[in-house]
């Protein structure tokens, strides 16, 4: 069951990574090396063959150039239109390609550039987040991941009606002293780092970590925020949490 995706670069090659965990829990991080970045292109009347020299001398190169036809997303026609369809190696020069291209006369309209990498991978592959898929695989060892296997994949391909695994949840909050107004991370210490757990961690549905002197069994104590801090985050570690929440959590904690 697909818990997240995103991808690395390797000699500047994407890898996409699949994370999520099998029916029986195990964390599994599934790497798919055959997928890259592209995006299409409407050449101007008679530009075609000029718009094609143009990007053969840019200074990033396509791997590859398609004549492909596809319909556009406003108005209607039988067959399609032709465009050019441009394949490239690293996701983080798509818009800058596409940027160049625009700016040329050489160019009516261009395609799907802003779709994110990782969303074009998922759309293509047909699978979607908290959604199962099965998998063709070997094992790979690798170091920049934990996970109880890691894979190479070979084949992959969405499949229906399983139920969810059973996930680690993790919720957690902050209380900051501000000096002034909005508090800012380099000048205004956490002070309390509150977090629940479901199921429950080291036999613990919650714990408190403070610098203050706050009496209670789930009460975690410390002399500095550093210290603090550096507990949670082991506590973060050891607990391996599938979902991470809280309220304002991403804006804010």
């Amino acid at each position: 069951q697909i818990l997240d995706v995103d991808y690395t670069l390797v000699n500047d090659m994407p890898v996409i990574r699949i994370f999520g965990k099998t029916e029986y829990g195990e964390v599994v991080c599934g790497f798919f090396e055959r997928f890259l970045p592209y995006f299409y292109v409407v050449p101007r009347d008679g530009k075609k063959d000029e718009m094609i020299k143009f990007l053969e001398r840019l200074p990033i190169k396509p791997q590859k150039i398609e004549s492909v036809k596809k319909f556009l997303p406003i108005g209607f026609s039988e067959d399609g239109i032709e465009m050019l369809k441009i394949t490239l190696k690293n996701p983080a020069t798509v818009s800058e390609m596409r940027d160049l291209i625009r700016r040329t006369d050489y160019c009516e309209n261009g395609f799907e550039a802003d779709i994110l990498f990782k969303n074009r991978f998922m759309s293509d592959a047909d699978i979607r987040g908290m959604g199962w898929v099965e998998i063709v695989s070997k094992p790979i060892r690798t170091a920049t991941v934990r996970a109880n296997k890691t894979v190479k994949i070979t084949d992959i391909k969405r499949i229906d009606s399983l139920e969810n695994v059973p996930f680690r949840y993790l919720s957690f909050d902050i209380e900051v002293v501000a000096k002034k107004g909005v508090p800012e991370p380099r000048d205004d210490p956490i002070i309390i780092i509150s977090a629940c757990f479901a199921p429950d961690y080291n036999k613990k549905k919650s714990v408190v970590l403070t610098t203050k002197r706050i009496e209670g069994d789930d009460v975690m104590v410390f002399i500095d925020e550093r210290g603090m801090l550096e507990s949670f985050v082991s506590i973060v570690n050891e607990y391996d949490p599938d979902i991470i929440t809280g309220f304002n959590t991403n804006n804010f904690d």
